[in-house]
């Protein structure tokens, strides 16, 4: 078993973007053992080899973690130091599948953490990138580079602008180009960024007009169709947010805006993917995350 105490990387970071807050749990942190079972969510048989990574958020600047392996039974052990765990899974041709655990150090230690993986049944995984960029000359991205480019270049095949008829700058327009086309497509319980495996065959529009409302949770992402018409990815944006002392807010785009982008280049509708490099610990079992999604 593989434990190390760090303070928190960018991926840690992160969860503050996907709702999770993080806050101090010292005064209860001691470290005990706690066991789990991995399964498969298809035939609920074990997945031996999976790498669990355990990770106990102490306060906002320190983790503590736990980087284990299931056994031939898709059992493993791991340890925790306080109550608020995050527990990530994954195994090749695997979905990643995460959990959290607040204010439960009770429930942990006397019941086994539980975890059904979503077999991979495509023969051609997507590309996956996680990114976050400054823009310095408008916001244009490519889905085939996973990067900002030009916004009159040839590979762009979205662009991000502020909505000019919105006075109060709560509103982006994301447009396609080419052949190309969007979906924008809210998030619920059942259905989220993680588990859209395939993109959609029709209902592509030239633009969507994004609002954005104070304090919303709602999640959402893009099916993208690129500008050759030919392929298709998934597209999460992280566009910022300026708090005002009023409690009002407006938007901005010449700050960091991140970029989560399944791309599938065999021209396929396909989406599923290895996880991107910032969304697993992979260095803590050997893993360059570059081979995954080169």
């Amino acid at each position: 078993m593989k434990s190390k105490r760090w303070l928190i990387p960018a991926t840690a970071l992160a969860l503050v973007g996907a709702g999770i807050s993080l806050r101090s749990l010292l005064s209860k942190a001691q470290r005990t053992l706690v066991t789990g079972r991995v399964a498969s969510a298809k035939t609920k048989a074990p997945v031996p080899d999976v790498m669990v990574a355990v990770e106990s958020i102490l306060s906002e600047m320190e983790t503590y973690g736990s980087y284990v392996r299931t056994d031939g039974n898709g059992e493993f052990i791991a340890e925790i130091q306080g109550d608020y765990v995050v527990v990530r899974a994954w195994k090749p041709m695997y979905l990643m599948k995460g959990l959290t655990t607040k204010d439960a150090y009770s429930t942990l230690i006397t019941t086994p953490i539980t975890i059904e993986l979503q077999e991979i049944e495509y023969p051609n995984l997507a590309v996956a990138r996680h990114d976050a960029y400054t823009p310095n000359s408008g916001v244009a991205y490519s889905l085939a580079q996973g990067k900002l480019v030009e916004r009159n270049s040839a590979e762009a095949d979205i662009t991000i602008t502020l909505n000019p008829e919105d006075k109060t700058q709560r509103s982006v327009i994301i447009e396609s180009h080419g052949d190309g086309g969007l979906i924008y497509q809210r998030e619920t319980e059942t259905y989220i960024f993680a588990t859209a495996l395939e993109a959609p065959a029709d209902g592509y529009q030239r633009r969507v007009v994004k609002h954005f409302l104070p304090r919303a949770s709602e999640g959402w992402f893009l099916f993208v169709r690129a500008r050759d018409g030919k392929h298709y990815a998934k597209l999460g944006l992280g566009i910022n947010e300026v708090l005002q002392p009023d409690g009002s807010f407006y938007v901005i785009l010449d700050g960091p805006i991140t970029f989560s982008c399944n791309y599938q280049p065999d021209g396929s509708r396909n989406l599923a993917s290895n996880p991107p490099k910032y969304s697993f610990p992979f260095s803590e079992f050997g893993f360059d995350p570059n081979s995954l999604n080169p």
